[in-house]
């Protein structure tokens, strides 16, 4: 497993206020990870698996976080909005995936919930922090939305013994057009139609 490094970090000044982010292109589409408690825009955390597929990463650091204050985007749908404009403040025209850990999770659906495309949803039920009702309510509330347990200990997924195997169902699923989902009959498996 490699290690986490600070990694170099901008800022934009939007309407809403300031906002730092890490933004590593790699392709033309991208994926937007919303980090959790205790990590802002330079930390890369959990997210090789986007990166070794080739995806650009845009990594905002929420309110109260880096160097974005509490000022900018001060409730969930507030900094949904803020990631909004800063998407189209750097020309992304398309967004694979949004990604929310821990307590970058709340922010998540406020900026799917609009989503119209195939989504994998990943949680574990061992964790004390997020309820595996949450990503249930969560799958459930977007359409073709699928349902990966991962056997974690806690919501940090990527120290689990299973995220090879979680890492190549994200790769497989974002790499195929269409996606593609666990296979049917996997006890670990939920979806919605």
């Amino acid at each position: 497993m490699r290690t986490t490094t600070d990694r170099p970090t901008t800022t934009a000044h939007l309407d809403a206020g300031l906002v730092e982010y890490r933004w590593e292109q790699r392709g033309d589409a991208t994926v937007v990870v919303f980090h959790g408690g205790h990590v802002r825009a330079g930390l890369a955390v959990g997210e090789n698996v986007f990166a070794e597929a080739g995806y650009t990463i845009l990594a905002p650091s929420r309110p109260g976080y880096g160097r974005t204050p509490l000022s900018t985007g001060t409730t969930v749908t507030g900094f949904a909005d803020v990631t909004r404009t800063l998407c189209a403040h750097l020309g992304i025209t398309k967004v694979a995936a949004v990604i929310g850990t821990s307590g970058g999770g709340p922010t998540t659906p406020d900026v799917t919930a609009a989503v119209r495309q195939p989504t994998l949803v990943i949680a574990t039920r061992n964790d004390g922090g997020v309820p595996f009702a949450h990503a249930r309510a969560l799958t459930a509330a977007i359409r073709h939305a699928h349902l990966v347990e991962s056997h974690a200990d806690s919501h940090l997924i990527w120290l689990a013994r299973d995220w090879p195997n979680i890492a190549e169902t994200i790769r497989v699923f974002l790499t195929t057009d269409p996606p593609r989902y666990p296979p049917a009959g996997d006890p670990h498996a939920e979806s919605t139609s």
